[in-house]
């Protein structure tokens, strides 16, 4: 197969290893062609935007911004460059922001080589690839519930160790505000205590420590 009709691709991981390791593997395929490498979410926003790849795989724990942002803001300019994320991440919250941000298919980093390979022409086909791992993380969790960002950033709170009236004076509202917080969040994490509320949003990634 010509340069003209590959696969271009664009890999962003913020470790060498894995980079490498991918590079390798997808250079394998006549198909495929490895045409750039990003270490951070900054660095994987210009390159993008210059190179223009048929598909980027993109991780989502980065060290600046994180995978769902990028994947956003090139979206938001470029509606032909199709994203897989390739992550550790499982929570079905991380999945929902990584698909509405705009990626087109997400994949654990333990799935076997073959399956990457096909998400990639899959994908660059203009179809989705969501395996039935990922479906499954989000089917856990139907009907989806979302917390507002006040109620996350009081659970955010919650999981530093905060009490109600530390959280009250951080944010600047009053002691009731945040017991009414903490109350609709317990509700819509179906959680029997703020512990029990902290376990499941870290679960499925709604919160990181």
């Amino acid at each position: 197969m010509t340069a003209a009709n590959s696969v271009t691709i664009v890999i962003v991981d913020d470790h060498p290893v894995v980079r490498d390791g991918l590079n390798a593997m997808l250079s394998a395929e006549p198909d495929l062609q490895v045409v750039g490498e990003a270490a951070n979410g900054n660095d994987a926003v210009a390159l993008v935007k210059t190179l223009r790849p048929s598909v980027v795989l993109m991780d989502l724990l980065l060290p600046d911004i994180g995978g769902a942002e990028v994947i956003k803001i090139v979206c938001g300019s470029f509606s032909d460059i199709n994203f897989i994320v390739l992550t550790t991440l499982a929570g079905d919250e991380e999945i929902y922001r990584a698909l509405e941000a705009g990626a087109r298919g997400y994949l654990f980093k333990d799935m076997a080589r073959k399956e990457l390979i096909q998400a990639i022409r899959v994908v660059h086909r203009g179809q989705r690839y969501i395996p039935a791992s990922v479906g499954s993380a989000i089917a856990e969790n139907l009907p989806r519930m979302d917390l507002s960002s006040r109620e996350i950033e009081v659970l955010q709170l919650v999981a530093a160790g905060l009490r109600n009236k530390e959280i009250a004076y951080r944010i600047n509202v009053s002691e009731a505000t945040v017991n009414a917080h903490v109350k609709h969040v317990l509700q819509k994490l179906n959680a029997s205590d703020r512990t029990h509320a902290v376990t499941i949003a870290l679960k499925r990634g709604i919160i990181r420590l």
